[in-house]
């Protein structure tokens, strides 16, 4: 029995999100991890990408990128021994036709289980970005309501209350009404 070294090849293509791959940033890194498994990649100024010597098993592919959002994907990859023990018709001379067949990619959702697959995608890989990444949060526009809701400045309105108003009310009392206050106290 051989062991199956695979080139995994893809690409990455423009959409309403990215539309030219040479917009991808520099350091737009493709990783395929499994258990003690790590290999990563970048993309071509095309897009295009190929990561060498692949053994049979489960992986996570992950586009990281700084300026776009990328969905991951499971990439499942068969022995030919594997595939005609299913019943299905694989040629052992041309493995590079064969190779959708013994390379399954299933798009995942984070959070979710391994095992629970979304939607099969084709080989050769074809990534597109899912959104564009944003490090600045939109700050809100000042409104003049909203800072009286801000219970420092209802502190500070208060204090001012009872440092100016309230002189000016106690002014116009009359005399016999003030001693009158100022004695049941």
């Amino acid at each position: 029995m051989s062991t199956l070294h695979v080139y995994l090849k893809g690409s990455i293509l423009p959409n309403k999100f990215l539309s030219s791959t040479k917009e991808l940033s520099p350091s737009t890194v493709i990783l395929l991890s499994a258990a003690n498994i790590l290999k990563k990649t970048r993309p071509t100024s095309k897009g295009h990408f190929c990561i060498e010597n692949v053994e049979k098993g489960s992986y996570l592919l992950e586009v990281l990128s700084f300026t776009h959002r990328f969905d991951p994907l499971r990439v499942d990859i068969f022995s030919i021994e594997d595939v005609l023990a299913k019943g299905l018709n694989v040629s052992t001379k041309d493995q590079e036709t064969q190779l959708p067949t013994l390379i399954q990619i299933y798009q995942i959702y984070k959070g979710h289980a391994w095992d629970d697959f979304g939607p099969r995608m084709p080989y050769p890989i074809q990534l597109s970005p899912t959104g564009i990444e944003s490090y600045d949060p939109k700050r809100e526009s000042l409104k003049i309501l909203s800072l009286f809701k801000n219970p420092m400045v209802q502190i500070i309105i208060v204090t001012m209350i009872s440092l100016f108003i309230f002189p000016k009310l106690m002014t116009m009392l009359d005399i016999l009404t003030f001693k009158k206050i100022v004695f049941e106290f």
